[in-house]
């Protein structure tokens, strides 16, 4: 929960003034062999073509496995639609272990003229932790879906 707090508080550490900030839930699958489910928030602080977006991913594997993402994404807007191609490291935290990676996203979002937006998203990342007896491994895409709102425009 603390790295929760972390994240999210450097959203407004290097939220510019004139910045958009977005909130935003999904659920996913991880598109391998185990179809472990993922459920996450995220917050995404954009400029016209740039953003920050940190987000925290719960996997619904076994062993308490928490992952938390500091993205920077390049943002391609168009009328209504929104896609965006973005990278950076990823904290993955286990009941007896953790692991530093690095992840992949993108995703299309569908921004008409509301508060809300649904999207799409493909995240990669893999991790290999040792937990006790066992060693607690996922490696691939994770595909979800999800809303975003604006919080500030």
């Amino acid at each position: 929960m603390k790295s929760l707090l972390t994240l999210f508080s450097m959203c407004f550490i290097v939220m510019p003034l004139h910045a958009e900030v977005w909130a935003s839930a999904r659920a996913g699958v991880f598109a391998n062999s185990d179809h472990d489910l993922v459920s996450g928030v995220g917050v995404d602080v954009s400029g016209r073509t740039w953003s920050f977006s940190p987000a925290f991913e719960v996997v619904r594997g076994g062993h308490g496995v928490t992952a938390a993402h500091v993205n920077v994404r390049r943002l391609f807007r168009s009328d209504n639609r929104m896609f965006w191609v973005g990278a950076g490291p990823t904290f993955v935290h286990s009941d007896s272990s953790s692991d530093t990676t690095f992840n992949v996203d993108a995703g299309l979002e569908w921004r008409a003229n509301s508060a809300w937006a649904p999207f799409v998203a493909a995240r990669y990342y893999s991790y290999s932790m040792p937990v006790f007896r066992d060693v607690v491994e996922n490696n691939g895409v994770v595909i979800s879906v999800g809303i975003s709102r604006r919080i500030r425009e």
